[in-house]
């Protein structure tokens, strides 16, 4: 079972140095061309800049003639945001409630929409590979079930950092593992989410690579016409994830995760694809119930040895002894996920077909009780029944025996 402890196995895939925080001065060119910036004046709550001049979205440049009748507003960034507690995206005023998470890598903050009080992520990164780039600005395009989804981003023009407005999910799948053995059923539900965001990344042509509990976070849906909530599990940080199949050179993820061919390919141009995520998914179906990680030792090293060394007999044993609690068809759903082959581990698309096959057989198997329930609450209120009219033919007989007397 994981602690509360700082994991000391982390993703291994460098992003790069993080860049210097600063802070854009407001500065005027010459009356042919518009001011770089314009601060708003003598509102020293009204955090923004107004930016006019050689910004660029991601992926599209704006030139200056479209400018002139345009607006984009920014947050102020890293620097500033920690002093500030109103910010304005797009036009959109939030109230930024608190941090949530500060690393090398840039800070994110919990904010609110002040008209909506819907709650959002805001993530201001230092730095960032060409590829999340890509991958976040075509994710932004579209709306996903379990995909945490991208509302903006975008990147400052002047300190080059880039903020990323987000879904705001209330927790991980990593802090439910720890914290109690989960429900069978729920435990289904949560596969099944899961297996849809894995569904809809592939779809996507996208490879996670570092799929793991901590990124399964936790969406929590509010019925609007009543208190009723619903989790809706969603996979995030595409830090790690690619678009491309082949020749891959970096390693990257986190050990306890990682499939044989994605350990090896340090050493080689071997390539792999999609199946990495689905060994992944296998290691975390197992965390689920077992609450311990399928491979564990002292260092990365370790791990990387043991997944290395293991054989698939030992594999298979493992997961039929560990996950006895469960039924076969799950304990060989997880089986032909954790292969050491590649190329013979069930794709996603199957997975949710055998998901969906074992749903039906659990709901006739529920269906088969609860008739089998039914029918014996029957005979036993009928033989209750007959013996209390036999009861009552026997008091008769009693009474009249009396009589004659």
């Amino acid at each position: 079972m994981h602690n509360n402890q700082q994991n000391p196995i982390q993703p291994i895939c460098n992003t790069g140095n993080p860049q210097q925080f600063h802070n854009p001065q407001i500065n005027f060119v010459n009356n042919n061309q518009l001011p770089t910036f314009i601060q708003q004046p003598q509102n020293p709550h009204f955090n923004q800049l107004v930016f006019q001049q050689g910004l660029h979205h991601i992926g599209q440049n704006i030139n200056q003639q479209q400018l002139i009748h345009q607006k984009i507003h920014f947050p102020l960034f890293l620097k500033d945001i920690e002093k500030q507690d109103l910010l304005t995206i797009s036009g959109i005023e939030y109230k930024k409630l608190k941090l949530l998470g500060k690393g090398s890598y840039g800070s994110v903050y919990m904010i609110q929409n002040k008209q909506t009080l819907e709650f959002y992520a805001l993530k201001i990164q230092t730095s960032i590979q060409k590829e999340e780039v890509e991958i976040l600005s075509r994710l932004k395009q579209k709306t996903f079930k379990n995909l945490v989804n991208t509302i903006e981003f975008q990147k400052h023009p002047e300190t080059n950092e880039y903020f990323l407005l987000m879904e705001y999910c209330e927790n991980s799948l990593q802090n439910i593992i720890d914290q109690k053995p989960i429900d069978h059923k729920e435990a289904r539900y949560i596969i099944k989410q899961i297996a849809n965001g894995i569904k809809e990344l592939h779809e996507e042509k996208i490879i996670h690579r570092d799929l793991k509990p901590e990124n399964i976070l936790v969406f929590v849906k509010k019925d609007q016409n009543s208190n009723m909530t619903q989790n809706i599990y969603k996979i995030c940080d595409f830090g790690l994830s690619s678009t491309k199949d082949l020749a891959k050179t970096l390693q990257c993820g986190t050990a306890h995760y990682m499939p044989p061919e994605q350990i090896k390919h340090q050493n080689n141009l071997l390539g792999y694809d999609q199946s990495v995520d689905i060994w992944a998914f296998g290691t975390v179906i197992y965390e689920l119930f077992t609450q311990k990680v399928m491979f564990m030792k002292s260092n990365r090293q370790e791990v990387y040895e043991e997944i290395l060394k293991i054989t698939q007999k030992q594999i298979d044993e493992k997961i039929q002894t560990d996950l006895k609690m469960l039924d076969q068809q799950y304990v060989k759903l997880v089986q032909k996920m954790i292969l050491i082959e590649p190329s013979q581990r069930i794709t996603i698309d199957q997975v949710l077909i055998e998901l969906k096959q074992q749903s039906t057989n659990i709901a006739t198997y529920n269906v088969n009780k609860e008739n089998i329930i039914k029918a014996k609450k029957t005979m036993q209120k009928t033989e209750k029944h007959f013996r209390r009219k036999q009861g009552e033919k026997l008091e008769l007989t009693a009474s009249t025996e009396q009589f004659s007397y």
